[in-house]
């Protein structure tokens, strides 16, 4: 897993292609590790849909899939994805950018955090209900869960849980649980936060480079 920067300078491509790369290859390696490890042997149908499947942690003896799409889901997660995708161009655009650029520092951490706390919220459902949601059922996957009721967290540590599953159960399965032995723990907690750090890290990479390279040209423009 390369920088974005470096690959699109090694292969001439653009940041937005190398961006793409990479968050692929990051999912990928995190798939391949978690099926090495667990020294499951797939045939050739079953690897494939394990590659596809929206999961982090491979556990295909406890997958469960159904005999057909129903593809009226599926035309609701693209028609209720294109729909919250626009709604993000407009709400960055008319909303925050707005706010952002004229408020004064109390106005700004109080409107600013608001619309934020409002963007997140919406975008969890885009991501794990309709995004996500839409490879489970192109891969009739049934019974992978993506979130809990985290908003019912009473706890930092019990909203992490809850907030995105197949990343936890990756950390926890592949990380912690492997190299927490005879209870003793601390090394498998350092090594899971170090993993939790980079993910976050890369993923805060990502975001960054998709403001430069499309956000922010949006919204000066449309500002303009």
């Amino acid at each position: 897993m390369l920088s974005p920067l470096i690959i699109s300078t090694l292969i001439e491509t653009t940041i937005m292609e190398g961006i793409f790369s990479t968050c692929i290859a990051c999912i990928f390696s995190m798939k391949m590790y978690s099926y090495i490890v667990n020294e499951e042997k797939l045939d050739l149908i079953q690897y494939n849909q394990y590659l596809w499947i929206p999961c982090l942690v491979c556990q295909p003896r406890k997958m469960v899939f159904k005999k057909q799409r129903n593809f009226i889901q599926i035309f609701k997660c693209i028609i209720n994805s294109t729909l919250i995708i626009l709604w993000d161009f407009y709400y960055i655009t008319y909303e925050i950018k707005s706010n952002y650029m004229e408020d004064d520092l109390v106005k700004f951490i109080i409107n600013y955090s608001f619309r934020l706390g409002i963007l997140i919220v919406v975008n969890h459902y885009l991501i794990f209900d309709y995004l996500l949601g839409l490879f489970k059922e192109i891969t009739k996957a049934e019974n992978i869960i993506f979130y809990e009721d985290w908003w019912n967290a009473d706890g930092f540590g019990q909203l992490n849980r809850k907030w995105n599953k197949q990343v936890h159960n990756f950390l926890k399965i592949n990380i912690y649980q492997r190299l927490s032995k005879n209870g003793q723990n601390t090394k498998a907690l350092i090594m899971t936060y170090l993993v939790t750090a980079l993910l976050h890290e890369y993923s805060q990479m990502f975001h960054s480079k998709l403001q430069d390279c499309i956000i922010y040209p949006l919204v000066f423009s449309n500002s303009s």
